[in-house]
């Protein structure tokens, strides 16, 4: 909304104006896509901490 009348947009348009709208439901549905992504990548680093035992070796100090 700030970068319009920077950029002049309205030239790209014939001379018809430009008009920005703020959406709530966009940003309702980026978040819920960041916080899906990140349930997802914690997901998968506990799935592959368990099978590679990573707290047993750093508690033995034993190599697999």
């Amino acid at each position: 909304m700030l970068l319009t009348p920077v950029l002049g947009l309205a030239a790209f348009t014939g001379g018809a104006p430009v008009r920005v709208a703020f959406q709530p439901g966009l940003v309702v549905g980026v978040l819920g896509l960041a916080v899906l992504a990140l349930g997802f990548a914690v997901a998968v680093e506990a799935v592959n901490n368990r099978r590679l035992r990573l707290g047993e070796v750093l508690r033995l100090g034993e190599e697999s």
